[in-house]
């Protein structure tokens, strides 16, 4: 049994390592072997972890001593939100079935507590909302990702002006597989051209077209949410906003018209999903 194990394992590992899908014709892992440690080795990967700890730590440290101070100095303040009053039934709801119920379940909902409509709806709106990062934490976050990605670009194209594949992209497959670690491009005609298709080339261009395709669903997303941005004047919405929209408290506040009529009673102590002492009052 451990003989047919170790052999199957072995046969595995002789496919995942084979020198005909990774590497061209008259090419094998020995001959990158001796080209010393200017090319990559798989030890190399050991290098992931202490540099992302590392990029962890800076990242801690900038948020601390930078993004915070300058979102203090803009007016962005660490406001926390009041903690939902706690409730068995509806919390069970909340994590374990929907965030955002139905007209169907929030009549059933509205029986079972004999609470009315609109201040369950409340209830579940604050609950989203408690979940939610304050404004301060996704200020902090947004300044590291622009100051990070704005660093990382600027080091790219300082890199790669010095390259000679920056201006000439057939220079990339010259002497392939020997070259030194380096961003490498135009990988279905040129690459074709120099060094041919083999088995992993069909796979790495596989991926890459199918990432080309997120790129154009995503940049079809992202120019949709634009085009509505500059007609509406304003973004529709963000998923992480700190408050939900007045445009869904008004559809809510609608929905709940048709369930249980005007109740402007319970809908005034209700704003943005946070309940005023009053309401909870009533209970």
């Amino acid at each position: 049994m451990a003989t047919a194990v170790v052999g199957s394992l072995g046969l595995l590992w002789g496919w995942l390592w084979s020198e005909r899908f990774w590497l061209p014709q008259n090419v094998s892992w020995a001959d990158l072997e001796g080209q010393g440690d200017d090319y990559p080795r798989a030890r190399h990967l050991l290098s992931v972890y202490p540099l992302a700890a590392g990029i962890f730590s800076v990242r801690l440290l900038f948020e601390r001593f930078i993004a915070k101070p300058c979102a203090l100095r803009l007016g962005i303040e660490n406001s926390r939100r009041s903690d939902v009053k706690p409730n068995a039934i509806l919390e069970k709801v909340f994590l374990s079935i929907t965030k955002n119920p139905d007209k169907k379940r929030l009549e059933g909902l509205s029986k079972q507590l004999d609470w009315d409509v609109r201040k369950i709806q409340c209830w579940f709106r604050h609950r989203r909302n408690q979940d939610k990062p304050p404004t301060l934490t996704k200020f902090c976050e947004s300044m590291w990702r622009f100051t990070f990605y704005l660093c990382m670009f600027c080091y790219g194209i300082i890199f790669l002006w010095l390259s000679p594949w920056f201006w000439d992209t057939r220079q990339c497959w010259h002497s392939y597989p020997y070259q030194l670690t380096k961003i490498l491009n135009t990988t279905l005609f040129e690459s074709w051209e120099i060094i041919g298709p083999y088995p992993s080339w069909w796979f790495f261009n596989g991926l890459l077209l199918v990432l080309q395709v997120l790129h154009i669903i995503w940049s079809y997303l992202i120019a949709q949410i634009a085009l509505k941005a500059l007609i509406r004047g304003k973004v529709s919405k963000d998923d992480r906003s700190d408050v939900e929209s007045s445009s869904e408290e008004e559809d809510e506040a609608k929905n709940t018209k048709d369930l249980s009529g005007s109740n402007s009673g319970s809908g005034a102590n209700c704003v943005n999903g946070h309940l005023g002492d009053g309401y909870w009052a009533e209970e």
